[in-house]
């Protein structure tokens, strides 16, 4: 019966549970504050291309953000009702049971990339305090909300956890402060680097009320640093 399992069905021996049922879902959402559902089709060729890339975006937020799949071909009317999908692949994210975001694949040319890019940066909204921004329209849209923002201008090529450790840090006691602090990977959004005066990277902006008002480019820079930042930014 589709119940067995509370709407789940292991396949793939691997361990992995198919989600079946509506029923199913609200199951998984009573039991977590956050989910990613991964609907595919095994003849969806973009769901093939996408299997080996995908465990390795999906893997640093597992733990925060599940991930369970549901078979397009095989699942419950109900449960594509309540994703609010019709087509594989596509990613909905939940959090506190409600629907968040939905991350849709269409079969052209370079869907890969865009998938997977749209992809981190969303598993990362729902699980970090510096979340990336990947568009202008996105940044008009973030700036707007925010009139005091703290802007790490990056580049993929450049691995600094350490980096992004302390900006995680930093956002926490930022937030009571009134500072938003996000960051740009210049290789995903090449238009609001040069929008932003960003020269080199890595590179801090600083904004206010929507307008550049400070910047200072620094590879791994010390916390003090970053909290004369926040200072100034406030008092400016």
């Amino acid at each position: 019966s589709h119940h067995d399992c509370g709407g789940r069905k292991a396949v793939g021996g691997a361990g992995r549970a198919m989600l079946r049922t509506a029923a199913g879902l609200e199951a998984e959402l009573e039991a977590r504050d956050r989910l990613c559902v991964y609907v595919l089709a095994e003849a969806e060729p973009l769901c093939a291309k996408l299997a080996p890339a995908l465990e390795s975006v999906v893997a640093p937020f597992s733990r925060a953000v599940p991930l369970v799949r549901v078979d397009l071909d095989t699942a419950a009317p109900d449960l594509l009702e309540a994703l609010g999908v019709s087509a594989a692949p596509s990613f909905v994210f939940f959090r506190e049971q409600g629907r968040v975001d939905t991350v849709r694949g269409r079969s052209d040319g370079a869907e890969n990339t865009r998938i997977l890019t749209l992809l981190r940066s969303t598993f990362e909204k729902l699980v970090m305090h510096v979340p990336r921004v990947t568009s202008i329209a996105e940044f008009d849209t973030v700036k707007s909300i925010n009139p005091l923002l703290l802007t790490y201008v990056f580049g993929a090529w450049q691995s600094a956890p350490a980096t992004e450790a302390l900006l995680e840090d930093l956002a926490v006691s930022a937030k009571g402060q009134g500072v938003k602090l996000i960051k740009v990977d210049v290789s995903e959004c090449e238009a609001l680097a040069r929008e932003l005066n960003v020269a080199a990277v890595p590179c801090f902006v600083l904004i206010k009320n929507g307008v550049r008002v400070d910047s200072f480019y620094q590879v791994h820079p010390p916390r003090e640093r970053l909290d004369a930042a926040l200072a100034f930014l406030q008092a400016f």
